[in-house]
């Protein structure tokens, strides 16, 4: 599968900056709008959801400081 950029201009016709496809008869495959969108509001609510399951464990707070008094720990041998 080869990409080509092009633009379609006013008129309706397509302008490929490709020297090699001038003259020659290629097929275009365009995804669907509506598609996409739903993908993306899909992702943000698995996102969401990992984060409400995230927040239900009910971890001990801390502070950044004690976060970080532990993380130098563990990189001292």
């Amino acid at each position: 599968m080869i990409l080509v950029h092009a633009v379609v201009a006013e008129d309706g016709t397509l302008k490929v900056k490709e020297p090699e496809l001038r003259g020659e008869e290629i097929v275009l495959a365009l995804p669907e709008q509506d598609e996409a969108a739903e993908e993306k509001e899909t992702d943000w609510q698995a996102v969401k959801a990992v984060f409400k399951k995230a927040d239900a464990l009910d971890f001990p707070r801390r502070s950044p400081e004690e976060i970080l008094k532990d993380l130098r720990e563990l990189r001292e041998p």
